[in-house]
């Protein structure tokens, strides 16, 4: 039957053959395969069909794609104009305008050109592993033969704003091969015993090119190890107390968090450190108030540098409330939290009598005419409903003639909720994103008219995109804060004790995304409505490519996140210890790091079975 099913098909290529038109392409391919369990289908001829098979399968797709990147084609180019157009129309330019026409100017105006040239003895550039071929044209239009370039191809992290590695090591090589390169290999940050252990896990990872780093200063051979990794083994924390965990956080990153906090508190408890000596690094800021919270609750007064959480601040949300609710008083999941908020701050008795009493949609109604509702109430929350109802019942007059950083500031003035945010623990990052608060207010105005409902709407809509809205900078001063940070806002900066965490969390899929660009080749990925996928054109090759350089550059991350730490370096992350390490496409940056930092001595480590045990190994200190 096998082999009768065989003949059938190549019978039915035969005709296929014979009646389509030449270069036409479309045939039920899966009406010509044919497999190989019988040993008549195993000969030459047989591979000889299923590989012409295979051929024409990839010619229909890449004639599908060809069609559709077309498409593409046309819908960028339209989207392309229509942006072109909207910055004209406002005399506005991106930054890439910036670079394009001060490139095109320089190259077409060979005066103009010579004339900035000539006014430089010298031109330094400096990050010159984070430029790009465009930067490179900028830089050569200045050059007359003096030019002095400053870079470190082991600190190349910048992949994603379109740097370009390969633009500086192709200089590199130019300027070697005339002798003009020199190497520094002196490290002044960071104490040596931290420098060997970070030059032997790199050193097989980086290959012949890496520049190992040798200790500038003079310390003493440490007593113990000073660079620490924590292990939190993924699995077994079903039915574990982690208290409040954050809605969509994976309990093992919860407990990650709270061991890697609990370590914190104990070098500070010791004396060897401060709180503001410390800084956490995380390649992701999405989790960020995991360990933010994790370290409050060890006590530790905390400042977040960057990261997503800003529209998600209780500040914001209180106020963002205020605004929801003056305009539309029966929005009541506004007017809740107005009322649960310290701008009211009803206690969950009368919340819920407020409740009762309203039913859906009548709240406001009930609070401002109720008088049964009232005799229910405590004389504390009796004083402060009649407050709210007088002040939301004025302020909701006032509304349409005050701006709207007027009247975020005029609630935050009578009720005293600056004086109150400042009184909680990191008030003065709270109060910082109150004034953030009322310039993005003002701002929001200027550019789309005094609509409080529209400042509200656009508070929910970043809150639930996850928006990249960082918190207020606050000036440190002599705030004894612990700092959290991303790797890449890290970069070039030091810190007494670093602590990169999160280290378990899976790479991202690099390169996967349905259409890659690179080189002058395009691939496509068809996506079917039946959730069907086939890469076509140049896809395959362009996503190896793409997924091989983001590898690369996520092992760079790792080596300026380390080489940040100047007494004292902890590595953190979650991983399965029964199976760990195993490494993959998408394997965590633990399942090679924590291996490299043990010298690949893994067999002291403890066993999952103890909550906590410790292992102190040559070059660094593990706790499980």
């Amino acid at each position: 039957k096998t082999v009768g099913t065989a003949r059938e098909r190549l019978l039915r290529c035969a005709q296929l053959l014979v009646s389509r038109p030449p270069g036409e392409l479309g045939a039920p391919l899966k009406e010509l395969t044919f497999g190989t369990n019988a040993n008549a289908l195993k000969g030459p001829a047989c591979e000889r069909y299923r590989a012409a098979l295979d051929a024409y399968a990839s010619a229909c797709r890449d004639a599908r794609a060809a069609a559709a990147v077309a498409l593409l084609d046309e819908l960028l180019g339209d989207y392309a104009d229509a942006y072109s157009d909207a910055k004209a129309t406002r005399a506005a330019l991106d930054f890439d305008d910036l670079e394009l026409h001060a490139r095109d100017l320089l190259a077409g105006e060979p005066a103009l050109r010579r004339s900035y040239a000539e006014r430089f003895e010298r031109v330094m550039v400096d990050e010159l592993q984070d430029s790009n071929p465009l930067q490179l044209d900028l830089v050569r239009a200045l050059d007359r033969d003096d030019l002095f370039l400053v870079g470190d191809e082991q600190q190349s992290i910048y992949g994603f704003r379109h740097a370009d590695i390969d633009v500086f090591r192709t200089l590199r090589a130019t300027f070697a091969a005339d002798g003009r390169v020199a190497t520094l290999a002196t490290n002044f940050r960071s104490h040596g015993a931290i420098l060997e252990t970070i030059n032997a896990a790199f050193t097989p990872r980086f290959g012949p090119e890496f520049v190992a780093l040798r200790e500038g200063r003079e310390t003493e051979p440490p007593p113990a190890p000073l660079v620490e990794l924590l292990i939190t083994d993924q699995a077994g924390w079903e039915d574990i107390d982690l208290g409040e965990v954050r809605p969509g956080t994976k309990a093992w990153r919860q407990a990650e968090a709270r061991l890697l906090a609990q370590r914190v508190r104990e070098l500070v408890d010791a004396g060897t450190h401060r709180p503001e000596d410390v800084v956490v690094l995380l390649r992701a800021l999405g989790d960020l108030p995991v360990y933010e919270r994790a370290l409050e609750d060890q006590g530790l007064l905390t400042m977040s540098v960057g990261g997503r959480g800003y529209w998600g601040r209780q500040v914001v949300r209180d106020l963002c409330a205020w605004l929801a609710a003056l305009a539309n008083p029966r929005d009541e999941a506004a007017l809740y939290g107005v009322l649960a908020s310290p701008l009211v701050g009803l206690s969950s008795d009368a919340l819920a009598h407020v409740a009762r009493a309203g039913g859906k949609g009548n709240a406001w109604r009930v609070i401002a005419n109720d008088g049964a509702l009232h005799e229910l109430l405590t004389d504390d929350d009796r004083a402060r409903l009649d407050v709210f109802s007088a002040r939301f019942t004025a302020e909701r007059a006032l509304a349409p003639r005050l701006g709207l950083d007027e009247l975020l500031r005029r609630v935050v003035d009578a009720t005293g909720y600056d004086l109150h945010v400042l009184s909680l623990q990191g008030g003065a990052r709270r109060l910082a994103n109150i004034h953030k608060l009322l310039r993005l207010a003002a701002a929001f105005e200027r550019e789309r008219g005094r609509d409080v409902r529209g400042l509200a709407d656009l508070a929910t809509a970043e809150l639930e995109a996850e928006a990249r809205e960082t918190d207020a900078p606050v000036e440190l001063g002599d705030v004894k804060a612990v700092r959290l940070m991303s790797v890449h806002a890290a970069k070039g900066l030091e810190f007494p004790v670093v602590c990169v965490a999160d280290l378990g969390r899976q790479r991202p899929a690099d390169g996967d995304e349905d259409l890659l660009v690179a080189e002058g080749e395009v691939g496509l990925r068809l996506v079917g409505l039946d959730g069907t996928s086939e890469p076509a054109l140049a896809y395959e090759r362009l996503r190896d490519r793409a997924r091989a350089r983001a590898a690369r550059e996520e092992e760079r991350g790792m080596y300026v996140a380390l080489t940040r730490a100047q007494e004292r370096l902890i590595v953190s992350g979650g991983v399965p210890l029964a199976g760990w390490p195993a490494e993959g496409p998408k394997a965590p940056p633990l399942a090679w790091l924590g291996p490299a930092l043990l010298g690949g001595d893994l067999a002291q480590l403890p066993t999952s079975d103890e909550p906590i045990a410790d292992v102190a190994f040559d070059g660094a200190w593990v706790r499980c």
